[in-house]
């Protein structure tokens, strides 16, 4: 693609035309994601909604709108992408009701309003740490009974963490 250099107006009016495309946008496919909510609410028919949510270019919020539809259906509703296609794919719970699926509220809030842009993140070490730490002392229970992490993933990052803070103990140390 060849760059064609415009001028402080045409960049302007471009600008201008963006604002008024992306508002239509959003209102276009807010529109599509209430009638898809109704949809689901009553007739337990999820498809369109993911037929939406893979129509929504992955740079415009894809996981805010999925977002959108857990919050209004009550957590019933919820998307995920599905590793094989790449493509999202609902799962709807078998106990719901109507009212499970507040639509009127759902009108009132577009996707982008419920949830803020994520804003940049950079993994720091003491981020990692701090996961780490999490798995070593997760201590919870799946309902079958077994435990969210095995006790071998849990020793081996207790391990991890104890070294990393001793070798950091040693450093302050050494250093004073």
């Amino acid at each position: 693609m060849t760059i064609k250099r415009l001028t402080v107006a045409e960049i302007d009016s471009a600008i201008a035309g963006i604002r008024t495309t992306g508002a239509a946008y959003e209102l276009a496919v807010h529109t599509c994601a209430v009638q898809c909510l109704i949809l689901v609410a009553e007739h337990g028919d999820w498809t369109k909604g993911a037929d939406l949510l893979n129509a929504v270019p992955k740079g415009m919020r894809r996981e805010g709108l999925s977002l959108w539809f857990t919050h209004f259906s009550n957590k019933k509703l919820r998307f995920q992408i599905d590793k094989e296609s790449q493509l999202y794919r609902g799962r709807l719970d078998s106990e719901r009701t109507v009212a499970d699926f507040d639509v009127d509220a759902a009108n009132e809030t577009s996707f982008a309003d419920l949830t803020p842009e994520p804003k940049a993140s950079t993994l720091t070490l003491e981020k990692l740490i701090a996961s780490i730490e999490r798995v070593a002392n997760n201590t919870k229970r799946n309902a079958d009974g077994s435990p969210k992490v095995d006790e071998t993933a849990r020793a081996s990052a207790a391990f991890l963490v104890a070294q990393f803070r001793a070798r950091q103990k040693a450093a302050v140390q050494q250093a004073a």
